[in-house]
C-alpha cells in the first residue's frame, strides 16, 4: 500500500462516509475540495503546538551576507519545510540560551522579489533544534497519520455531506487523537536527568548530548 496523499484523501473520504478515488485527478466535487486543502492540512497538523521528535532535526545555520538594516547583528537562512525553532544549541546540541527571533529576508533575484525564512541574532554561528515537515507519510507514526486524517475530515465534512452529528463526532474523535499523540511522541523521548543518566536505571544514556 502507498502511503501517499491518495491514501490520506481516501481514508478522509471513509471518515466522512463518501466513496474512496481512484486518484487524485477525478473531477468531482469530493476530489476537488480534497485536493484544495491537503497540502494545507497536513501543514497545520506539524504546525500544532507539539514538538514531535520524529520530525526533530539539527541543522547549522548558513549565515547570509547581507546583515540586517537594525535590530541583529546577522541573521540565517533556515532550513526548508522548518516549522517551528525549538531551541538554539551549540555544536554538540546541548541547549545554548541567547536572544534570536525569526523573521523574513525579502530581496530581488533575476528581477523577482525573493523571501526567505531567516533567524536574526548577534551570534557568530548558529545551530538550532526545529521541527522539520517531513514530506514522506511513510515515515510518519501512526498516531500522527490519524491526526492528519481526522483533521481533513472535520474540514470536507460538512461542504461534502452537511452532516452537523457526523461534523461533531469527529471533532470529538480529533481531540482525542490529539490528546493521544501528545502521549505517544511523549514515549518517544528517553527521561535522562540533568547529567544525562535515565531517570529509572541510573544508567548514562548512550547518545548523551541529543535531546
Amino acid at each position: 500500500m502507498a502511503f501517499d496523499n491518495l491514501y490520506l484523501v481516501n481514508r478522509m473520504m471513509i471518515a466522512i462516509g463518501q466513496k474512496t478515488l481512484s486518484s487524485l485527478g477525478e473531477d468531482s466535487k469530493s476530489q476537488r475540495l480534497a485536493n484544495d486543502i491537503i497540502e494545507g492540512i497536513i501543514a497545520e497538523v506539524f504546525a500544532l503546538p507539539i514538538d514531535y521528535h520524529f520530525a526533530t532535526a539539527y541543522a547549522e545555520l548558513t549565515r547570509i551576507t547581507v546583515d540586517p538594516a537594525f535590530g541583529y547583528d546577522h541573521q540565517y537562512k533556515l532550513p526548508d519545510g522548518c516549522v517551528r525553532v525549538i531551541s538554539t544549541v551549540d555544536e554538540n546540541y546541548q541547549e545554548l540560551i541567547y536572544k534570536y527571533e525569526r523573521g523574513a529576508y525579502c530581496h530581488v533575484d533575476n528581477g523577482k522579489t525573493v523571501q526567505d525564512d531567516v533567524l536574526l541574532c548577534d551570534q557568530d554561528e548558529v545551530f538550532i533544534k526545529c521541527i522539520v515537515i517531513r514530506t514522506n507519510p511513510g515515515r510518519w507514526p501512526a498516531w500522527f497519520t490519524k491526526v492528519v486524517i481526522l483533521t481533513g475530515a472535520c474540514e470536507l465534512v460538512t461542504p461534502i455531506t452537511g452532516d452537523d452529528y457526523r461534523a461533531l463526532r469527529l471533532q470529538q474523535r480529533l481531540d482525542k487523537a490529539i490528546t493521544d499523540a501528545r502521549a505517544a511522541n511523549g514515549l518517544d523521548a528517553m527521561n535522562v536527568t540533568e547529567d544525562g543518566r535515565d531517570e529509572f536505571s541510573g544508567e548514562k544514556n548512550i547518545a548523551d548530548g541529543f535531546m
